[in-house]
């Protein structure tokens, strides 16, 4: 199970169901999983987004275009989710 090791401030990568354009989301966790049963957020976390950055990119295409390559920043209009 793997929120057993994830922990605040741990780098997160996401795989989308359907990766046309974003290949992978890279969010920081801002809360520890929540482990008790009983609890209305079982297993789930606060992830802080982060997004590449890319002068001249216009669109999503360009921008995610080898974003391994790019800096990234952290999505500051909506910084947990």
């Amino acid at each position: 199970m793997f929120f057993r090791d994830l922990f605040v401030n741990n780098f997160v990568l996401v795989r989308p169901s359907n990766p046309i354009v974003y290949l992978v989301w890279m969010g920081r966790a801002k809360s520890d999983v929540v482990k008790d049963q009983e609890n209305e957020n079982y297993r789930k976390v606060y992830v802080q987004w982060w997004v590449p950055t890319k002068k001249g990119a216009n669109d999503d295409d360009e921008l995610y275009h080898n974003c391994w390559l790019s800096k990234w920043k952290c999505n500051h209009a909506n910084p947990k989710q």
